[in-house]
């Protein structure tokens, strides 16, 4: 399987931020499709304890990014800017108006409504309520209405409406050189810095979007007095110079941009993280010595550390700053990331996968070559993470210490040592009330108890469901308390399985496909299930395990049919509600198998597994009870039909269908892998037995004539599953056998001869050596 393509969903977006147009409706930018399985699915370890919302999107995930904290609520850019036009117009419009009249009216609207200002009896109707009669009260109201009529007109070239997420936004660069000059007059004219810098930054945009990147770089310099405390339009405008570089390929200059929006903006964090350029460690050296602050170089190798390497990212920001707030992320990044090599089992998604975290990072918009170049560990050996966590630890300078301490002690009960693990579990435990901090080291003590088990017995398995009721109790929605028991619940039916406890193996970790081979396995379980004197830990498994008694009375049923006990699965289905009918008559047979016909035939009894079953006993019991010989080579023969339907090659193969198996299988290429799976549905062996016993006593030569047909069918299927060999070295899907060859010999004569003839493209083409007979008179093909 391909991890790339096969689990990841990356959504590629445009390396520019997405920057919304102040005075516009917002745009939602939107694409469907199911999510695929992440591993927040299996993890154990949430990365939530570090209690830092605004970094949750960048939490470890196969997606994109994760998602946001729920607690996480920053402003928009929409927001910031209302709120700065409100203040602009000293509080005296109402919020809800403002928004009508910056975002939602139109050129017309707002050129109506300035002319109306200075006469309320002129006023539209629908505006004669409301706030914006006091708009007059600011003496730039001219300038006011022209700019928003401006960025009205502008939007659709600006902010341009698409639906593909896969395809990059396409602007018309000549209708925005069209709306520099207006811009550019704007700006000159003003005297207000609050116009002045609005129009500044549609200026800039129109620059951008006419792709005259150098041109958005050079103005910003002419912005007099644009300063982060300008408000949102400071880091709008300081959004499109960073792109603007983007696109000249000034990567450590955009780089610095993106780290500080990153950093200081939170309508533009994840615009600035997907526009973020790695580079190789060249220069990437150069580009942290470009930082002017510290706190910079620490978001520069935050920002890598996400994308790239976060144990390296750790240990530079730590070497900056202690006491960063930058540090907590790349910590549990790094415990997430190592979870991917060390917790797998078969439910996992990437169990089965030749995989490491460093086949995951292969984003487009990542250097090729930047993270092999960058290994300095490997994670699938977490001393080198276990030693930086050990030196916070230990060195005590960051303000919260317990998310190191659980994410240490993780980490070592992933490495099998546990007297450390609880030495740090009792330390956090100590130092901390936060209650998701607490639900992930009892996790980490769970695992602990039932990792070190060797020997199972009852008073430990009282400890156990113990602490796993106190780990699933407190229901905490960023808990991983849910996959945390999934996978205990797997290392102790391995446990339970090297003890010979099979019936415990299967109710911790189900196989039940492995487990119900026969009807015994069931009748184990059924009994073990009925017991009255269950322990806590018994009980806390049943009542987990997705099978109730009845279906496995069900199972154990079907298993007992294809055991050929039939007078003992009449019993077991007395016992459960299966009345399911079958689509077919498993008594009848065609020349050529054709389910579909079968299937649409008009059935005068229908069958369920009950009656199928006595039926079949009761035409076992004829074989001995019957005088007449004709009349037991015809039950014979119908008995041999119904053991023939009931095999993968019959029409009555939903017999087998169960609630742990959908008997249909469709690995047409390579059946005789599966012959050993299932008893005998795939064996026609049984059936075969019978329609030779059926031939040997029939007098009737059309009879038995049929009845070798019939054998002819079996011994194809038994060559098809390798129960009997291939009589050429190169086999095939099909070979003219013993029976084909009896029917040339014996029965050439009889009129089922001349039928399957007419029917059967495999036996016309060994008569008649015609390679053009026809195959299948009831294919679509053929109709």
């Amino acid at each position: 399987m391909n991890i790339q393509h096969k689990i990841l969903k990356i959504y590629i977006l445009v390396f520019t931020s997405v920057l919304l147009l102040f005075c516009t409706q917002q745009i939602i930018i939107a694409c469907g499709g199911g999510d695929d399985e992440d591993i927040i699915d299996y993890s154990a370890f949430a990365p939530e304890i570090i209690e830092q919302p605004q970094f949750s999107p960048f939490f470890f995930t196969y997606a994109e990014t994760y998602p946001t904290d729920p607690n996480y609520n920053p402003l928009g850019t929409d927001e910031y800017n209302l709120n700065e036009w409100y203040t602009f117009f000293d509080n005296k419009i109402t919020k809800d108006d403002l928004a009508w009249f910056v975002y939602s009216s139109k050129p017309n609207q707002i050129e109506d409504i300035y002319q109306s200002l200075w006469n309320t009896a002129k006023l539209p109707d629908t505006l004669a309520q409301k706030s914006l009669s006091n708009l007059r009260l600011k003496d730039e109201m001219g300038e006011i209405t022209a700019y928003l009529s401006l960025c009205k007109n502008a939007e659709t070239v600006f902010n341009k409406t698409y639906y593909d997420w896969y395809e990059p936004v396409s602007n018309d660069s000549a209708s925005a050189v069209s709306f520099q000059i207006p811009f550019l007059k704007g700006f000159i004219r003003n005297k207000n810095f609050f116009l002045k810098h609005r129009y500044g930054f549609q200026l800039m945009r129109a620059f951008f979007f006419s792709r005259e990147y150098q041109k958005v770089i050079d103005f910003m310099k002419m912005m007099p007095k644009l300063t982060a405390q300008s408000g949102s339009i400071y880091y709008r405008a300081l959004g499109y110079k960073a792109a603007a570089l983007y696109h000249l390929k000034a990567y450590k200059e955009s780089n610095l941009l993106y780290a500080q929006l990153y950093d200081e903006y939170a309508p533009q964090k994840l615009a600035a993280y997907r526009s973020f350029h790695l580079l190789d460690d060249s220069a990437w050296n150069v580009n942290i010595k470009m930082a002017e602050t510290t706190r910079q170089k620490e978001s520069l190798w935050q920002l890598y550390g996400v994308y790239s390497n976060p144990l390296k990212a750790m240990h530079y920001i730590y070497e900056l700053n202690p006491n960063s707030d930058l540090l907590p992320l790349l910590a549990v990044r790094n415990v997430n990331i190592i979870e991917t090599v060390d917790l797998r089992y078969p439910s996992t998604i990437y169990a089965n996968e030749d995989w490491n975290y460093y086949n995951y990072k292969r984003d487009p918009f990542i250097d090729s070559n930047l993270i092999a170049n960058n290994l300095n560990f490997d994670y699938s050996q977490k001393s080198q993470v276990l030693k930086m966590l050990h030196r916070i630890i230990e060195e005590g300078k960051v303000p919260a210490i317990t998310p190191y301490l659980v994410s240490a002690a993780y980490l070592h009960v992933l490495s099998n040592q546990y007297k450390e693990a609880n030495k740090l579990c009792s330390q956090a435990l100590k130092l901390s009330s936060n209650s998701l901090i607490i639900n992930q080291t009892e996790i980490i003590k769970a695992f602990i108890l039932v990792k070190q088990l060797s020997q199972i017995d009852e008073q430990q398995e009282l400890e156990i469901v113990q602490q796993m009721v106190k780990v699933t109790k407190t229901n905490l929605a960023a808990s991983r308390a849910k996959n945390a028991i999934n996978y205990l619940m797997f290392i102790l039916g391995q446990k339970y399985a090297a003890q010979g406890n099979t019936i415990k193996q299967e109710l911790c970790f189900s196989s039940s496909n492995t487990y119900y081979k026969s009807s015994d396995d069931a009748d184990a379980m059924i009994n073990f299930m009925e017991q009255k004197n269950h322990n806590t830990f018994e009980s806390f498994i049943l009542s987990r395990y997705h099978l109730n008694a009845s279906a496995v009375y069900q199972i154990k049923g079907i298993r007992l049919l294809y055991e050929y006990n039939f007078e003992a699965a009449i019993l077991v289905f007395s016992k459960t509600q299966d009345d399911d009918t079958l689509y077919a008559n498993p008594f009848t047979m065609r020349h050529v198998d054709c389910h579909d016909c079968d299937f649409s035939e008009v059935q005068k009894t229908k069958y369920t597994r009950k009656t199928f079953a006595k039926k079949m006993l009761t035409l076992k019991q004829s074989f001995d009870k019957e005088t007449n010989k004709e009349i037991v080579a015809i039950n014979m023969f119908t008995y041999a039909n119904a053991l023939y339907n009931m095999t993968y090659f019959g029409n009555g193969r939903f017999i087998a269908t169960s609630p742990i198996l959908w008997m249909d299988d469709n690995n047409y290429d390579n059946l005789a892998s599966l012959k050993n799976k299932y008893g005998n549905y795939y064996n026609c062996s049984e059936a075969l037995t019978y329609y030779n016993a059926a031939k040997s006593i029939t007098n009737n030569k059309e009879f038995a004539a049929q009845c070798t047909w019939a054998a002819a069918k079996c011994e194809q299927n038994l060559k098809q599953m390798e129960y009997i060999t291939w009589q050429s070295a190169a086999g095939g899907d099909f070979e003219a056998g013993t029976y084909f060859q009896e029917m040339k010999a014996k029965y050439a004569n009889t009129n089922f001869y001349k039928e399957v003839l007419s029917e059967c493209g495999y036996f016309c083409t060994y008569i008649t050596k015609d390679t053009a007979c026809v195959r299948d008179k009831w294919s679509l093909r053929n109709r």
